[in-house]
């Protein structure tokens, strides 16, 4: 327990007993003072042992301070070093960039010819595929617009076929079987439809056709004859 000099300063010992005894009392005297002593003799030690660090602490210092010296002349002479090195590295840096602008020149230069004479080729060659593809395109639309002749021309005769027979039939209608007609009527009716849908079907391989031969210019494609098979008029069927 340590004491200090405020407690030293207010402590109050004790006082002999008897009628005659004046002063302290001794033991409460004695006990303080050694108490005193222990806490002085480990002050003693505590200074001693403080003293030993600090010797020891200024030792290290010094050394500390020789380090630091030595590191900084070795720091020196390094960044000495290392200016030299990093000017030697700069101009070697310098003289490679140079000779490597000088090679990417040359190579550009080569790659531009290169890419300008690849250009006139593909150039050439995509008017050649550009005329080709038009000139069939053309061949494709004079065969579309005789289909669309055909068609019309067919659909007109199919049309004056029915109103031949519509006539016919007003004209036999008091004689013969209205319901014969009627069936007649219907069978030409069937032959129109399946008239447009042949139509239909040559107007869709026409336009695949032309899709084909954009999509792939370098195949010929088939072209559809313009004529088709002829059917069985309707006057031969109820002839």
């Amino acid at each position: 327990m340590k004491i200090t000099p405020i407690e030293i300063k207010k402590k109050d010992f004790a006082k002999q007993k008897g009628f005659m005894k004046k002063g302290y009392d001794k033991e409460d005297v004695s006990r303080f003072l050694e108490f005193l002593a222990e806490h002085w003799e480990k002050i003693l030690d505590e200074n001693k042992e403080s003293s030993i660090k600090i010797q020891y602490l200024e030792k290290e210092i010094s050394t500390s301070r020789e380090n630091e010296d030595a590191l900084f002349k070795t720091l020196k002479t390094a960044e000495e070093a290392g200016a030299n090195l990093v000017d030697q590295a700069r101009r070697s840096a310098e003289l490679k960039v140079q000779e490597a602008q000088i090679k990417s020149d040359v190579i550009i230069k080569e790659a531009q010819n290169q890419a300008r004479v690849i250009v006139q080729k593909a150039n050439a060659r995509a008017r050649n595929v550009l005329d080709e593809m038009l000139e069939e395109l053309r061949d494709r639309e004079r065969d579309y617009k005789a289909l669309e002749t055909y068609r019309d021309n067919l659909l007109l005769e199919i049309r004056t076929y029915i109103n031949e027979s519509l006539e016919k039939i007003d004209r036999l209608e008091s004689k013969t079987s209205s319901d014969y007609f009627k069936e007649k009527i219907a069978e030409a009716q069937q032959i129109l439809e399946e008239k447009q849908e042949l139509l239909d079907l040559e107007k869709a391989k026409v336009l695949q056709d032309d899709d084909d031969e954009i999509e792939n210019t370098e195949v010929e494609a088939d072209v559809s004859e313009n004529g088709s098979t002829e059917e069985e008029s309707f006057f031969d069927k109820i002839g």
